[in-house]
């Protein structure tokens, strides 16, 4: 089935090109291709992304411009990229942490965690109560 193209002109900024470069390079570097529950989170970043600028007022792409409306599209698709690029360097870096610090010290945190959890429990128990 052929499909017909047509040929769209437009101002664009003069860092639309770098931006798409990144965007397939972080796209690339993320492996969305190998892991579906990447890919996943760079979509449910979108999506929470666009869902603040509706919370704020704002239209998720610029009216009639197209320039803009790309340019919007690919600023949305890098942002997100970039964040979960930086989400993956950090889980790196606690995951390091992690396996650096004594058992002791992580059971400590996880039975201060275990309380933290049940007082929070109890005080919202007891504020759906009416006490």
């Amino acid at each position: 089935m052929a499909i017909s193209e047509r040929t769209y002109t437009f101002r664009a900024p003069a860092d639309l090109g770098e931006n798409l470069r990144e965007l397939g390079q972080v796209m690339g570097q993320l492996g969305l291709d190998r892991d579906a529950h990447l890919a996943d989170r760079v979509g449910r970043e979108v999506a929470r992304r666009l869902a603040r600028r509706a919370a704020s007022g704002t239209p998720a792409f610029t009216g009639d411009n197209q320039s803009a409306a790309l340019r919007d599209i690919v600023e949305l698709f890098v942002g997100a990229a970039r964040k979960i690029a930086k989400d993956l360097e950090w889980e790196e870096v606690y995951r390091a942490d992690l396996a650096a610090r004594p058992p002791e010290e992580i059971a400590a945190d996880e039975a201060r965690a275990e309380w933290l959890r049940a007082a929070a429990e109890a005080s919202w128990g007891a504020a759906e109560r009416g006490s």
